[in-house]
C-alpha cells in the first residue's frame, strides 16, 4: 500500500472517530460503554498496532517503526479527544479514563521510547536513533503531549469527577493482576497520588514535548543528521528487551480486556462492521500486514547485497 493511501486512511479514521460520542453510562444497573473509546475495533486497532511495532523493532525496520508511531498518536488523539468530549457530557469517567489509559497510554509507550538502533557493519556508521530525524522526533514530542494532557486531566478525574456516572449498589470492578472494586479506598489514594505526581512532571513532560516537536521541524528542515556510533545491542539485550516490552503490552491487553468482561460492559450497539470501528481496525490490519512484507524486502535486499559481495 502507498504511504500516501495509508495516511488517508489514518486520517480518516481520525475523522470517523471523533464524529461519534456515547459516554459510558450505568442504566438499569448495566454498563453501556462508549464504543467509540474502546469498542472492539478501537482495541483491536490498538492490539494490532502492537503487534506490529513488536515484529517491527524485531526486525530492525525503522521506516515501519516510524510510520507505526505515527498512526497510533493519530488514533489514540482521535480517543483522546473523544474521552475528553465525552466526561464532559457525564460520562462514567474513572472508568472510561482506566481503558483508555491503558490502550492509547500504556500500550504505545514502548515504542516511544528513545533507543538506539543498529549500527552497519563494520561499526563505524550507524543508523540514528529512533528520536532525533524529523519523523521520530515529532511522533515522540506528539506522544508525550499526548501524555501530559492525560497528566492534567487525573486530578480533575480523581479530586473533582471520582463519582460522576456511578449509581449507587452497582459493583465496579478494575483488573490489575487480580480484580477489585475501582472504589477501593488504596486505588483511589493511589490515583489521587499519581495524579498530583503526574501534574508536577508536566512541568518537565509539557516543554520537553514543544521542544522536541520543534527540534524535529528543524531537523527536516535541514535534512537531519545522525547523532554518532552505535553499536548493534547484544543477543542478551535484545531477549531483556523482547521480554519487557512483551510483558508491558500484554499486561495492558489483559488488564483493558479483563476489565471489560468483569463489568459486562455492553459494546453492542457498535459491532465491528459499523463505521466507527470498521475504520481503525482496518488502520491495524493494514499496518500489521505491511510490516512482514517491508521484512520480506528487507532480507530478499540483504541476501542480494550477500551475493553480491561474494
Amino acid at each position: 500500500m502507498k504511504l500516501l493511501t495509508r495516511h488517508r486512511i489514518v486520517a480518516y479514521a481520525f475523522i470517523v472517530l471523533v464524529s461519534y460520542a456515547t459516554p459510558t453510562r450505568v442504566v438499569n444497573n448495566q454498563l453501556t460503554g462508549d464504543a467509540d473509546l474502546y469498542g472492539i475495533g478501537v482495541r483491536l486497532s490498538f492490539y494490532l498496532q502492537y503487534g506490529a511495532a513488536f515484529i517491527a523493532k524485531l526486525m530492525d525496520l525503522h521506516d515501519e517503526l516510524k510510520l507505526l508511531r505515527r498512526t497510533m498518536n493519530v488514533v489514540a488523539l482521535a480517543v483522546l479527544v473523544n474521552a475528553i468530549i465525552s466526561t464532559v457530557h457525564g460520562s462514567f469517567a474513572v472508568l472510561e479514563w482506566y481503558i483508555v489509559f491503558n490502550i492509547a497510554i500504556v500500550l504505545p509507550l514502548p515504542w516511544f521510547m528513545p533507543s538506539f538502533e543498529v549500527s552497519t557493519e563494520d561499526g563505524k556508521q550507524a543508523i540514528e536513533a529512533t528520536n532525533p530525524t524529523k519523523n521520530n522526533a515529532i511522533n515522540f514530542g506528539l506522544y508525550l503531549m499526548l501524555h501530559s494532557v492525560v497528566s492534567a486531566m487525573q486530578p480533575w478525574l480523581y479530586f473533582g469527577l471520582l463519582h460522576q456516572g456511578y449509581r449507587e449498589g452497582c459493583l465496579v470492578r478494575i483488573f490489575v493482576y487480580a480484580p477489585f472494586s475501582i472504589y477501593n479506598p488504596h486505588w483511589v489514594a493511589f490515583g489521587k497520588t499519581v495524579s498530583i505526581l503526574g501534574c508536577l512532571g508536566i512541568l518537565i513532560s509539557l516543554p520537553l514535548s514543544l521542544w522536541t516537536i520543534v527540534y524535529g521541524l528543524r531537523a527536516g528542515w535541514n535534512g537531519g543528521s545522525p547523532i554518532g556510533n552505535i553499536r548493534r545491542t547484544g543477543t542478551l539485550a535484545t531477549v531483556i528487551k523482547a521480554l519487557f516490552l512483551g510483558l508491558l503490552g500484554i499486561s495492558s491487553i489483559i488488564f483493558t480486556e479483563k476489565t471489560i468482561q468483569l463489568n459486562n460492559i455492553d459494546l453492542s450497539g457498535s459491532p465491528l462492521t459499523s463505521a466507527s470501528q470498521l475504520i481503525p481496525f482496518l488502520v491495524g490490519l493494514f499496518s500489521l500486514s505491511a510490516v512482514p512484507w517491508a521484512g520480506l524486502k528487507a532480507m530478499r535486499s540483504g541476501i542480494g547485497k550477500e551475493q553480491a559481495q561474494c
